[in-house]
């Protein structure tokens, strides 16, 4: 593995030199899960909607956008059990299509599918960009990045032919660490939050980021641990709450809980969903991973108030994902404990004599590589590695 970890940075060495490192760095990621994820096209087309078995599905999700985009105020009328019927307060999708200058409804789903490409970017620049904040190393920068392209996270903005559109928030997540001001942490952090509500959880996990990495960092109070500088993620989980609250009010507008709606505590042992799909599910959203996941709460074992909310925004998330239909896609939302891992890995290999932390993020990279990236969604299950599908398709 040495000699690989050495041909890699060699090769990468040239690319990390230029000055536009980082949008390369980012583009590579782009293309790399574009071609492992295979994101079926066809499905943004007409014809392939009336071909694909799950034509009713994609039908129903895409005029529910459409419908929404035209009002987004208007209550959403599906069925409870529906995902569209989950599609109140999450606006910021809709309200991107209104910049495409077409009614057109494949064609502003073609145009969804973009923003969620160019989100995927984004998500891609923001990273490198924070990594490179504390590491000030572009090597170790570019190999967090690259084990974000082999975990289901990273494809998810582009597999998303369904358009759930959770790319969007994930990159709006990142995005409100980018920028020192209150005011456009505050705008991104809501934007996510209204993208898919399951992002105030992954707030959270934000936080925890912000106060490991951020000005602050080290120098809260054991008493009061806020600083003015944490105020933007305090507020935003009240504006949230105040909108949504203020709008269901004045516009009748809910999304459906409980019963037959398909989101109940523990609704995957409910409907007794296979266990080992459930337990593959969960390991496979972040592979060996969860091993630097586990090493952080010991790394945080001084740091009690970070490490309360560092566990609760995890297994908040997992509760989540067993309580809905799409495990997967739910616990990615935890994606930034694992950006926070990174961080705390890095700084406890520096502090070792023989800690070298770019080998490390190398042999995660390689592990992660090796395990089949899994999806577990709604309708259909995948275990398969990406190559292997490649290979069928050409067959």
């Amino acid at each position: 593995m040495q000699n690989l970890f050495t041909l890699l940075e060699t090769r990468i060495t040239p690319i990390l030199s230029g000055r536009f490192w980082k949008l390369t760095v980012s583009a590579i990621c782009v293309v790399y899960c574009i071609m492992t994820s295979l994101p079926n096209y066809l499905n943004l087309t007409e014809v392939g909607v009336k071909q694909s078995p799950y034509s009713a599905l994609l039908l129903e999700n895409y005029q529910a956008l459409n419908n929404q985009t035209d009002h987004p105020f208007r209550p959403v009328e599906a069925g409870v059990s529906t995902h569209s019927s989950k599609l109140a307060f999450r606006f910021v999708p809709v309200l991107l299509i209104n910049i495409l200058p077409t009614d057109s409804l494949y064609v502003r789903m073609l145009g969804l599918y973009g923003i969620n490409n160019l989100a995927g970017f984004l998500f891609f620049f923001s990273l490198i960009t924070l990594t490179f904040r504390y590491s000030d190393s572009r090597f170790f920068s570019c190999l967090v990045a690259f084990n974000f392209c082999v975990l289901y996270v990273g494809k998810s903005f582009f597999h998303d032919t369904y358009l759930w559109n959770d790319g969007i928030a994930f990159a709006f997540l990142l995005l409100s660490l980018l920028s020192r001001n209150a005011l456009v942490t505050l705008a991104c952090l809501l934007a996510a939050y209204f993208t898919d509500e399951r992002a105030i959880f992954g707030g959270v996990l934000v936080f925890v980021y912000h106060k490991l990495t951020g000005p602050d960092s080290g120098k809260q109070s054991a008493l009061i641990p806020l600083s003015m500088r944490d105020f933007p993620f305090i507020f935003s989980v009240f504006g949230y709450a105040a909108i949504r609250m203020a709008l269901m009010q004045f516009t009748d507008m809910q999304t459906p809980v409980g019963g037959n709606s398909g989101v109940s505590l523990f609704l995957r042992f409910q409907e007794r969903f296979p266990l080992w799909i459930n337990v593959v599910g969960l390991i496979g959203i972040y592979k060996v991973a969860w091993v630097l996941l586990f090493r952080s709460v010991g790394w945080l074992k001084r740091e009690l108030f970070l490490l309360l909310c560092f566990v609760f925004g995890v297994i908040s998330l997992i509760v989540i994902s067993l309580s809905v239909e799409d495990l997967t896609r739910s616990l990615a939302y935890s994606f930034m404990a694992l950006t926070s891992a990174f961080f705390l890995y890095y700084r406890h290999s520096t502090r070792s004599e023989n800690g070298n932390p770019e080998y490390g993020a190398f042999q995660f990279l390689i592990l992660n590589a090796c395990i089949p990236t899994i999806s577990v969604v709604l309708y259909y299950f995948k275990l398969l590695p990406p190559i292997d599908r490649l290979i069928a398709r050409f067959l």
